[in-house]
């Protein structure tokens, strides 16, 4: 099937509508669902339209991944999840459909005596592999691994595997401090031939770090959008509480356009004026909803919703809000939010 060139506003949309009917069919539960129940349920929500030949172009398939990931999340991790696994199908747009992929970077510095760096050692067609890493994204759950190595003359040699092969032993941290309802862990490889095949050219995880930053906030924009859709009275409130034009939908809608214009950059490449203005637009809504929705003052919408035990997850986890922008969330302008769309 080929990408039809479609208008941002078409684009934006498309996203719109899924988002609608993601928050349609979750309803807001003071019940974690494990990891594994998460991801049957985003994979199940993502359909055909997760695949590579989808029809959609690569940054919508990554942009609709995180988008209704966030918007079936119960928790912040799971938020983290849908916006890890768009920023991976951004910078690898073949990323297979209906998998999840971790990407290995982060070694031991402590003790490389008992858990040494990885190494690639290139053998006729193909490479060995031998090494550990020290972080691993969804580790209970992840099907593939994208991997860093460095190669005989210290250059660095990405390539992928399935996190099921034989040589690759992954082990789990049993209580992480943050962001606990997300499994992390450790990979060990004992002789992995990788062949050249799976080998990946390293360009295009430069971009990963802005690419993390831009899809975890679009993560979240699904879930505050999910929770302010299912709280009417909420929602009513906050729409009469705020300047005509300017109400929390609107906010999202113009939200989600800029999105769509910072993940079809060429390259991959995104400028830090824009993903400054993006990730300035998220800090906005952040802040609204900590005010209202959880704050316990003079704004606040429902004192209620603010003492439940999903607020209390959320305040356990909100740093998760801070890691993508330093600063950003603290020392926000909301005169420069007009930088991708004044209002009209």
């Amino acid at each position: 099937m080929t990408t039809t060139t479609v208008s941002l506003e078409e684009q934006t949309t498309l996203l719109l509508q899924n988002l609608q009917q993601s928050t349609g069919q979750a309803a807001v539960s003071a019940h974690t669902q494990s990891e594994a129940e998460y991801k049957t349920q985003w994979l199940a929500q993502l359909g055909a339209s997760d695949a590579p030949a989808s029809g959609l172009s690569p940054a919508m398939r990554a942009l609709n991944a995180a988008l209704q990931g966030g918007a079936i999340a119960d928790c912040l991790s799971q938020v983290f999840i849908a916006g890890y696994q768009g920023a991976i199908r951004h910078v690898l747009p073949a990323t297979p459909a209906a998998q999840w992929f971790s990407l290995l970077v982060s070694e031991d510095q402590q003790d490389p005596a008992a858990n040494p760096p990885t190494r690639l050692q290139v053998d006729g067609p193909g490479a060995t592999v031998n090494g550990t890493k020290s972080w691993v994204a969804s580790s209970a759950t992840v099907d593939g691994l994208v991997v860093s190595a460095k190669r005989d003359d210290n250059s660095t040699q990405w390539f992928w595997c399935s996190a099921q092969e034989p040589a690759v032993t992954l082990s789990h941290r049993p209580a992480p401090s943050f962001l606990p309802d997300l499994s992390q862990g450790f990979a060990r490889f004992d002789n992995l031939q990788i062949p050249q095949e799976q080998w990946l050219e390293a360009e295009p995880f430069s971009h990963f770090m802005h690419a993390e930053s831009l899809y975890v906030g679009v993560a979240l924009v699904g879930y505050l959008w999910r929770h302010w859709q299912q709280q009417d009275d909420l929602a009513q409130a906050l729409l009469s509480k705020r300047e005509p034009g300017r109400s929390f939908a609107t906010a999202v809608a113009a939200g989600l356009a800029d999105a769509v214009v910072l993940a079809q950059q060429p390259n991959g490449t995104m400028p830090l004026g824009l993903l400054h203005s993006w990730q300035l637009r998220i800090a906005a809504l952040l802040d609204q909803f900590e005010t209202q929705w959880l704050g316990s003052g003079e704004q606040a919408l429902n004192t209620d919703f603010a003492r439940s035990a999903w607020a209390q997850r959320w305040w356990r986890d909100h740093r998760l809000t801070f890691m993508y922008a330093p600063l950003i969330r603290s020392h926000f302008a909301k005169a420069t939010l007009t930088h991708l769309h004044p209002p009209g």
